[in-house]
């Protein structure tokens, strides 16, 4: 009896090996197999959607921001225009002493440019070799105030006050629009860009103003340490 016992235990580990026991380990063996190999494919797949998913967010999100980038540089541009369009109405007042606390935009009733003075420069701008400035009375915000002129500060009772240089719209300079091609005013900005003891820097800028576009376009450049508009910029 006991020896019986030892050989069924002896032999017990042999039979999943032999007959059926062989055949159902084998058939477990390869189903979880499967089961695997499926799996892994699902993953695989899984992980190429994902792949997919973000090539195209990278793709989508690459265009939204040229997009907003070139949103960006058309509302710049027509937030200039704007400003332009706003100062040759208004800046009339700031005519006694034009650019010192901030730009001013006036019209262009005649001007002459001259070769840039950095001709290395691409980017370099033609130089505003004489320019004469005024306001159209058409555009003007206060035309009753504008013919009247301005009043000098700490002016003696009975001096004149500084007129304001006015005319008719139709006497202002146009040219064509560099982008467009249409017709298009030419206005102006002077400005101080530097005020110190050491010496002051002013810039006097003309600019084809486009409504069509609209954008302001660079036209000729004045750089000296003195009042482009009251005197007469170097014409190197």
């Amino acid at each position: 009896m006991l020896q019986e016992r030892r050989k069924k235990h002896k032999t017990a580990w042999i039979r999943p090996l032999t007959g059926r026991g062989r055949n159902a380990k084998t058939a477990v063996f390869f189903s979880r197999s499967a089961a695997i190999g499926a799996r892994d494919q699902g993953a695989a797949m899984e992980a190429l959607k994902l792949q997919r998913l973000g090539d195209a967010l990278d793709a989508a999100v690459r265009r939204m921001r040229s997009e907003m980038d070139d949103l960006k540089r058309r509302a710049d541009a027509c937030a200039a225009a704007q400003q332009a369009l706003a100062g040759i109405r208004r800046n009339w007042r700031d005519w006694l002493d034009p650019g010192k606390y901030g730009p001013a935009w006036f019209l262009v009733r005649d001007y002459e440019l001259g070769y840039p003075r950095r001709c290395f420069s691409l980017k370099a701008l033609a130089n505003v070799r004489r320019c004469e400035p005024f306001f159209a009375r058409e555009l003007v915000d206060d035309l009753q105030n504008a013919e009247r002129g301005l009043a000098v500060p700490y002016a003696r009772p009975g001096d004149p006050a500084k007129p304001v240089p006015l005319g008719g719209l139709s006497e202002a300079k146009t040219r064509d629009c560099p982008s467009c091609g249409r017709e298009a005013l030419v206005v102006g900005c002077h400005q101080q860009t530097e005020d110190s003891p050491e010496g002051d820097a002013w810039v006097l800028r003309l600019y084809i103003l486009c409504p069509d576009c609209p954008c302001l376009y660079d036209l000729g450049l004045a750089a000296d340490g003195y009042r482009c508009l009251h005197g007469t910029p170097d014409p190197r």
